[in-house]
């Protein structure tokens, strides 16, 4: 077990990283501009440290990015848009985060994505319409949505979906016919608030 402390450094920009994984550590500060050069990237975890502040723009410039774990930190603020430029995204978690905000529509550009996560966040919904042509996902995880419509989200492209788990999102609508379409389908959480 390792406790490495302090930021993020910006000097990392000038190497052809691939891979970071600081997870489970105890870093403070933002996640540096800087970050965004290091256009290799495909996989960066930073879960469950003490990072802050809003993601920086710059992170959008990683097109090779595929994996990206943000969990459990002080993240605040709205997923940037430029997000959506990361075509190659297949893992995204941002849980744990009072990150504010709609859920955004970019989402719909990630055709590749097989695991979303956004558990505990202070995101609104509904979901986004063009969230639903995202077909390959296998693991989607959302909770504490506010301003929900109300409606189970229209999830009936994932029909190769393994583990939907939904929580406090005020779904006050019937279990919707296609997820009998999802023969592949494990677990089914939908349940409100636990306190």
């Amino acid at each position: 077990m390792n406790y490495l402390n302090g930021t993020i450094p910006a000097v990392w920009a000038s190497t052809p990283l691939t891979d970071i994984e600081l997870t489970g550590n105890r870093i403070t500060g933002r996640i540096p501009d800087e970050l965004g050069r290091i256009t290799t990237l495909k996989y960066l975890y930073l879960e469950s440290n003490l990072i802050e502040g809003p993601l920086p723009q710059s992170l959008g410039n990683l097109t090779n990015l595929g994996q990206l774990d943000l969990g459990a930190n002080a993240i605040t603020g709205r997923l940037p848009g430029s997000l959506g430029n990361l075509k190659n995204m297949i893992y995204f978690a941002i849980g744990g985060n009072p990150i504010t905000g709609k859920i955004p529509d970019f989402i719909g550009n990630w055709t590749q994505l097989v695991e979303l996560e956004m558990l505990g966040t202070s995101m609104e919904g509904p979901f986004p319409p063009i969230f639903y042509t995202v077909g390959n996902m296998r693991m989607l995880e959302v909770s504490d949505l506010n301003g929900g419509d109300g409606k189970f989200p229209a999830l009936q492209n994932m029909t190769g979906m393994l583990y939907l788990y939904l929580r406090n999102m005020s779904i006050t609508d019937e279990l919707p016919s296609y997820i009998e379409n999802m023969t592949m389908l494990l677990i089914l959480v939908v349940k409100p608030n636990m306190k």
